[in-house]
């Protein structure tokens, strides 16, 4: 099937293309400004090729439905798609506003084999992720990569082993100011499954701040592993966010190198971030622990408190570090009164061996005190203030 149609809108009514998503091609076009919409049809094919004029959209709200193993799109306007092929499809060279992919069946494969260009948020929901070649060029925006089984196990920097892989050559392929895996519903957790390094000069691919998201599932790594980024959000509804089992991985703290970081869970939160950090609004649920202890870089490791920490009847637990001549560790407020501590009991400690001299292990300062709100405090320096 080939259509093109001018200005105005392409409804799809009904069932569209010969029957079979291997075989046979729908290629189906509009001109200018006209949109290709979803009107109580499907599009199957082996492949559907879909384009419009400046600013046309396809699909959207509600989105085109499709059941297809090759796709294409070619607009700048926003882009929906829904997908029903229980088998491989490929993600091929396309072009879009904002786009929106989502799978139905929880078996499913999205390969990328192209360049997805956006102009706006991607959104790729499937049953795995696989990569064959190309990219996901997002400019400054975000990247949602989510399993369509809320119970998936997710690997993130992973090509087997779990429900949902997030092989390290599609991470070293997206460019976007942001990536968001996993959402609130998760209960399969996220495992960082190898050493992903989302660092370097943004605009770059392979380079983004990371959220990490799930609901009842695990945030978790191993000891060998570690996540890096310029900017690391970790949100979890109920589960821990360093300890517990996801798929083949078993941690006990998540492993970071983040210079701003953010944890919010109503479970445990154990954390070693590599280098100085800023911590960003953060808790752990009720009668819980928040840790979050520095492992010196480049001889720093200092935590600076930017917002309120909350561990209500529960305990908050900070260690900064450094080390060599240069090294700047302490705990210290961003700015006045910008964050308390919040916790039954909150306990602040430096172990550095830094001989920088100055500031260097201090726990807070005259000017802008360490707030907290805390029955039972403790702070602690394993050496001397120099």
């Amino acid at each position: 099937v080939d259509l093109t149609t001018a200005a105005t809108p392409l409804y799809i009514n009904g069932a569209v293309g010969g029957g079979s998503n291997t075989t046979g091609s729908v290629t189906l076009s509009t001109l200018t400004t006209g949109a290709i919409v979803e009107n109580g049809g499907t599009i199957t094919s082996g492949s559907v090729i879909l384009s419009t004029g400046t600013g046309g959209s396809i699909g959207g709200s509600p989105s085109l439905k499709v059941n297809t193993s090759n796709i294409t799109t070619t607009t700048n306007g926003p882009v929906g798609l829904i997908n029903t092929n229980a088998g491989t499809t490929n993600l091929l060279t396309s072009s879009s506003g904002a786009f929106s992919y989502s799978d139905t069946a929880t078996n499913n494969v999205l390969n990328l084999n192209g360049t997805l260009t956006a102009g706006g948020n991607v959104s790729l929901v499937a049953g795995n992720l696989t990569y064959t070649s190309g990219a996901i060029s997002a400019g400054t925006h975000s990247v949602t990569l989510d399993p369509s089984s809320a119970t998936s196990t997710i690997g993130l920097g992973a090509s087997s082993g779990y429900s949902f892989n997030i092989p390290t050559t599609l991470l070293s392929a997206i460019t976007a100011g942001s990536l968001v895996v996993g959402d609130s519903l998760n209960s399969g957790g996220i495992a960082v499954a190898s050493l992903v390094s989302a660092t370097g000069t943004a605009g770059n691919p392979g380079v983004y701040n990371v959220t990490l998201i799930t609901g009842s599932g695990p945030i978790v790594t191993n000891s060998t592993d570690l996540l890096a980024t310029a900017n690391l959000t970790l949100t979890s509804t109920s589960g821990n966010i360093g300890a517990g089992t996801v798929g083949p991985t078993t941690g006990t703290v998540f492993y970071t190198q983040a210079p701003i970081l953010a944890a919010n869970t109503g479970g445990n939160v154990a954390i070693n971030n590599t280098g100085s950090t800023t911590l960003g609004a953060s808790s752990a649920g009720t009668g819980k622990t928040f840790s979050l202890t520095e492992t010196a870089n480049s001889g720093n490791g200092e935590i600076i408190i930017g917002g309120n920490v909350t561990a209500s009847g529960g305990t908050i637990d900070l260690t900064s570090t450094s080390s060599g001549t240069t090294g700047i560790g302490g705990i210290q407020e961003q700015s006045v009164g910008i964050g308390t501590l919040t916790a039954t009991t909150v306990a602040l400690a430096d172990n550095g061996t830094s001989s920088a001299g100055g500031t260097t292990h201090d726990i807070g300062s005259t000017s802008a005190p360490i707030l907290t709100n805390t029955a039972n405090l403790t702070a602690n320096l394993t050496a001397l203030p120099n």
